[in-house]
């Protein structure tokens, strides 16, 4: 978990970083590679689903629309 919270943190510090942008194909690299690493390995997509009824992973279209 720690290993994750880690790279998510350099994720969104490296996005974020002022005087760089990323170019709109870094960004979908970016979030293909964060979406697979979140598929791999978090293991409370189930929980999500089935209390609160959303399916972070069925959406993976529109969240990589909303940083395009």
């Amino acid at each position: 978990m720690t290993r994750l919270l880690t790279i998510l943190l350099v994720f969104i510090s490296v996005t974020l970083a002022p005087g760089q942008s990323l170019s709109t194909s870094q960004k979908a690299e970016d979030f293909d590679f964060l979406y697979q690493l979140l598929k791999e390995n978090y293991p409370y997509f189930g929980v999500l689903k089935r209390e609160h009824g959303v399916d972070w992973l069925a959406d993976e279209e529109k969240y990589k629309k909303m940083i395009l």
